[in-house]
């Protein structure tokens, strides 16, 4: 297979930005309207990536397993949640939380009801394991807010850091009644925890310490975008040792680049059983 010519993902993300407005307007033959007649391109809408806007995951207290006693789950016209309703200082529940793979944590936001006498901690744990040996997990804290103690709803935030490893790690928001005051959780509904939010960014991979390319070598200022596309398999470099970072990308090139970068697949796949 012929090897596609490349450029740097700035480059070629400019020439996509352009060729999008272009090919919306192009005529029957393919020629691009006068720069004029071109439309506004507007600010990205929020999707599902780039490397500096901020996404987030929720865990609803009904998606919560509770693992020792002291819990009920009351679902009302005025939300759900999972309350405390006896048992002893240590009444948990527990649910796991998917992020993408190689996002930055930033912060963990949790949301509830509490009591005067009576607070609750929700934390975030990354629970870590060798790739293929048998080992006991390695338990890290990631993150943890407790109730502030002083009646009513509340909600409070927590830096939480680090790079999620999917590989190796799995990663579970834990809520805790009682944690703080040590008492013994009371009957009814005097605790309630609602949601827990983790925020994070998407990040492009660590630069290697060796270069694909001659012509992007270390320190360059694209090198570690240019190391990203050829390990996640949108480019092969115009040869197995050159990426010829200045020389312009087509829109056929540009279709390559793209489709490997997202997995394009076709929205229906044809069934020769049921035409």
């Amino acid at each position: 297979m012929k090897r596609v010519s490349s450029a740097v993902l700035g480059a070629c993300m400019g020439v996509l930005t352009v060729s999008a407005a272009y090919a919306a307007n192009e005529d029957s033959n393919g020629r691009a309207p006068a720069a004029s007649s071109l439309p506004a391109i507007d600010a990205p809408a929020a999707g599902d990536f780039g490397v500096i806007k901020d996404y987030f995951t929720a865990v609803d207290a009904s998606s919560l397993t509770p693992f020792q006693s002291g819990f009920i789950t009351n679902r009302t016209n005025s939300g759900t949640g999972i309350w405390c309703n006896g048992g002893s200082t240590d009444s948990r529940a527990v649910a796991q939380v998917q992020i993408p793979h190689g996002a930055q944590l930033e912060f963990m936001r949790a949301w509830g009801v509490d009591s005067v006498a009576n607070d609750m901690t929700v934390s975030m744990d990354e629970l870590c394991l060798p790739d293929f040996g048998a080992a006991q997990p390695v338990v890290t804290g990631k993150g943890s807010v407790t109730s502030v103690g002083t009646g009513g709803f509340w909600t409070d935030v927590a830096t939480n850091s680090g790079t999620v490893d999917n590989q190796s790690c799995t990663y579970r928001i834990i809520v805790q009644f009682n944690s703080a005051s040590g008492a013994s959780c009371p009957g009814g509904a005097t605790l309630a925890f609602y949601k827990a939010r983790v925020e994070y960014k998407r990040q492009i991979s660590p630069a290697p310490a060796t270069a694909t390319f001659s012509d992007v070598p270390v320190g360059s200022q694209f090198f570690a975008e240019v190391e990203a596309l050829v390990r996640s398999g949108v480019t092969g470099g115009t040869s197995p040792t050159t990426f010829t970072p200045n020389a312009p990308v087509t829109r056929l090139q540009m279709a390559a680049f793209l489709a490997r970068a997202f997995g394009l697949q076709f929205d229906v796949i044809a069934d020769p059983a049921n035409p």
